[in-house]
């Protein structure tokens, strides 16, 4: 999640011009009412929107043609793994901004999420771990 409900808020205040809409999701750590309560539209098909801003990297068969969108592509450092994602958004004329090379005038990134990320990982791999040997649970 970019936005949560109070930032996309701000981010509606400051840009007015902009129209804001919410991808329908029961993953998200914000409520889709949450964000219907700020008075944003939350919709299944957000399809006719211009530009599509996300974290993960999306999967190819959800790129939408024509469209820009902005999240991390794990592709700068040439990862082979996402190699199918940079000929997908050529072959459908993505324009892709990646978070991981926005940067400020000091060359820092501008988003990042590098311990949170860290702590979400560490998390994950002790859960699995636990759920594979039937050691514990974690929710």
């Amino acid at each position: 999640v970019v936005f949560s409900p109070e930032k996309l808020a701000e981010a509606n205040t400051q840009f007015s011009a902009a129209t804001f809409k919410v991808e329908a999701s029961d993953i998200r750590v914000f409520s889709d009412n949450a964000y219907a309560e700020k008075g944003f539209e939350v919709l299944n098909d957000v399809s006719d929107c211009d530009v599509m801003i996300g974290v993960k990297e999306v999967p190819l068969d959800h790129l939408i043609p024509n469209k820009k969108y902005f999240f991390f592509s794990h592709t700068i450092k040439k990862q082979p793994y996402n190699r199918k994602l940079l000929q997908a958004m050529l072959a459908k004329n993505i324009e892709m901004y990646d978070h991981e090379v926005i940067t400020k005038d000091n060359g820092g990134r501008l988003i990042g999420f590098g311990r949170y990320a860290g702590l979400v990982g560490a998390y994950n791999g002790f859960r699995v771990l636990g759920l594979r040997d039937g050691l514990f649970e974690l929710p």
